[in-house]
Order: C-alpha cells, then sequence, then structure tokens
C-alpha cells in the first residue's frame, strides 16, 4: 500500500515536477484518463521500481546546464 500517491502519463513530467523524489515507479495498469491524478492511498502489488536517483538540484533542470547536440 502506498500513501499520497501522484500518478503521471509522463515520465519526464514526473521526473520534473517530482524532483525531490528519489524513487518512481511504474504501474502497468492505466488508472488515470487524466495526465496527472493524485491518491491519498493506492493498494497495488504491479507498481515496479525504474528510477531510483539522488533528489534534482536546480541546475540538473537548467536547460544551459546540459550538453544538448539539438534543443
Amino acid at each position: 500500500m502506498f500513501k499520497n500517491v501522484k500518478l503521471y502519463r509522463l515520465l519526464e513530467e514526473c521526473k520534473i515536477s517530482e524532483h525531490s523524489c528519489q524513487y518512481i515507479f511504474r504501474l502497468s495498469e492505466d488508472r488515470t484518463k487524466w495526465m496527472t491524478k493524485f491518491y491519498p492511498e493506492l493498494k497495488t502489488d504491479k507498481a515496479e521500481l525504474i528510477i531510483q536517483r539522488d533528489p534534482l538540484k536546480m541546475q540538473d533542470i537548467l536547460v544551459s546546464q546540459n550538453k544538448f547536440k539539438y534543443i
């Protein structure tokens, strides 16, 4: 059981919006028809850990700090 869960359709949106989260999980079932949805409590056995990271800092998010070939 998970508490205070926010589901996102887009992984990139989740990474930026939840920049302080250390763990990101994926659900294989479609629980939302919206882009984001909040659940105060979510019971599932299908959550899969896909990303474990250090919380992002502002400089990690800035485009000027990343070396992109194309923007």
